[in-house]
């Protein structure tokens, strides 16, 4: 390959001679000179190489989104056949109950096989319109594929640069797959044979029937009463204890949240008595094996409060230009969230997992089709075998403004929970404001706009419930766990604060009494 005759295309009257890596473009020794002095610079026949690598990568990445896109197509029709058995199942058992009632409940059942006709016609359309939206998005891949291999058999260096640049474009183009999800054919519940309306319905996925109520009856549970605390502060957004019986509490100083307070406080008897204070800032706070602090601020490092010193001081932790957002310890792990500084603009949101030497194991960021995970990771929590993590992710920084929690079970399964209708609503939808891993290593989890603690197993299914409102705690919205106690920090009532006096308006923390319950130790 003759690389001595290509002109610049900044100075036409000059020769190229150098690559320079950081513009990715060939220049001559003027634009050197102008524009490139403190570059790195390479033989053009390096560039060279660096293209045609750039363009072999991409070709197997096309690749490899192709073979996704045709596995994908193969586990849709798969589905499509399951359907076809389960409709086929679904309108046998109907018509079979239908001949063991009278006469007076044929039109009903005839109304609930049109109905199943209906879901299945519309999940059979669905899925005929996402196979030829994957057949699309393959022939533009297949496309890119032809055009990728043509520009690396052209043998002239100028053209083969030239074509490069034109398609460079379209390889930065985002092949957007979307997940698949199974919306199963609903199934058949029979009645009794008394009503008409007892001949039974269609049960969907995730809808609970008269035996499945009576089940999750059994799921509400009550916990003992400890201490109740009054504080001076307006809001308990984080709380954690420390191993030598002290607490942390921190809550904003304003409605904006510009800065914070940051309390050390020691428990004798029923009071609280100050020991150590700071102004800052903290989205989030854990303690480590030997007492220190930990603190996600406004900063892209970690900090830390020195048990034995009481100094604030920049750490290891750091994940970039991201800005850590949760954080929880646990032994010598550490895990944390982060997302860019000029959220809400698009950027990363990540969750890490460290070694306490600061070197990352694990990084959550993406789903397998390359969709973002999280929308804000607001709070986040580790199984005591530090291989499960649990993260609530909301619709902004705003902690009220979540919705859902994410599991990682090991390193292969992710699960969401977004609330049981034992106790969420369409007017009282999931808001997990805080979540902590029990000595039992189920998950509890503060519903803020129920005023309840959902119990989750390490599967992220609901095990138990306690109401907080019968125990006449209210607005509850952050959590700490220890073998014997649940402390829970609460937030005022801002709806009341003029019918009150400043002693009631002033957030309360609870300590709750564990042993015993089976759930949570």
């Amino acid at each position: 390959m003759h690389f001595g005759d290509i002109k610049c295309t900044e100075h036409s009257k000059e020769i190229c001679c150098l690559y320079c890596k950081v513009c990715d473009k060939l220049i001559c020794m003027q634009c050197v000179t102008k524009t490139h002095k403190s570059h790195d610079f390479e033989e053009i026949s390096s560039g060279y190489s660096i293209r045609k690598e750039n363009l072999r990568n991409h070709a197997i990445k096309l690749k490899e989104q192709e073979e996704t896109l045709t596995n994908d197509i193969e586990k849709l029709n798969k589905m499509k056949e399951e359907d076809k058995l389960q409709y086929g199942q679904v309108k046998k058992e109907i018509t079979t109950h239908e001949k063991s009632v009278k006469d007076e409940v044929e039109q009903y059942s005839n109304s609930l096989t049109d109905e199943l006709d209906r879901k299945w016609g519309s999940h059979q359309t669905a899925i005929d319109r996402e196979i030829d939206q994957v057949n699309e998005i393959k022939i533009k891949i297949q496309e890119k594929v032809k055009k990728s291999e043509d520009v690396m058999n052209i043998e002239g260096v100028t053209e083969f640069f030239q074509k490069t640049e034109e398609i460079e474009t379209s390889f930065k183009e985002d092949v957007k797959i979307t997940p698949l999800e199974k919306d199963n054919i609903p199934s058949f519940i029979s009645g009794k044979q008394y009503q008409i309306s007892d001949f039974g319905k269609l049960k969907a996925k995730n809808e609970m029937s008269e035996m499945d109520e009576e089940n999750e009856s059994g799921m509400k549970i009550k916990l003992n009463m400890g201490n109740e605390y009054s504080t001076d502060l307006i809001n308990i957004l984080r709380v954690t204890h420390s191993s030598d019986g002290s607490i942390w509490l921190y809550s904003p100083l304003d409605d904006d949240h510009n800065t914070g307070s940051l309390r050390k406080v020691e428990l004798i008897e029923n009071t609280l008595h100050e020991i150590s204070k700071y102004e800052l800032i903290a989205h989030d706070m854990t303690v480590t094996p030997s007492n220190d602090i930990l603190l996600s601020t406004n900063d892209v490092k970690i900090k830390r409060i020195g048990n034995k010193t009481g100094q604030l001081m920049n750490t290891k932790y750091t994940a970039g230009s991201l800005v850590p957002s949760a954080i929880c310890m646990k032994g010598n792990t550490i895990l944390f969230s982060a997302v860019n500084r000029d959220y809400p603009v698009h950027g990363r949101r990540v969750v890490i997992r460290m070694n306490r030497n600061g070197k990352q194991e694990r990084l959550h960021e993406y789903w397998g089709n390359g969709e973002p995970i999280f929308s804000f990771p607001l709070s986040l929590a580790c199984s005591n075998d530090k291989e499960n993590i649990f993260v609530v992710d909301g619709l902004s920084g705003h902690r009220e403004s979540a919705f859902r929690i994410i599991f990682f079970l090991g390193t292969e399964t992710i699960e969401i929970y977004k609330g049981h209708s034992s106790v969420n609503s369409f007017d009282q939808q999931f808001c997990p404001t805080d979540i902590q891993a029990a000595p039992s290593n189920n998950i509890i989890v503060n519903d803020f706009s129920t005023n309840t603690l959902q119990i989750l197993n390490p599967s992220g299914q609901l095990s138990a419930y306690v109401s907080l409102n019968e125990m006449g705690i209210q607005n509850s919205y952050s959590l700490c766990c220890t073998s014997k106690q649940l402390f829970i920090g609460c937030i005022t009532d801002e709806e009341n604060e003029c019918e009150q006096n400043q002693e009631q308006i002033m957030a309360k923390l609870y300590e709750l009494n564990i042993e015993g319950c089976s759930h949570l130790v």
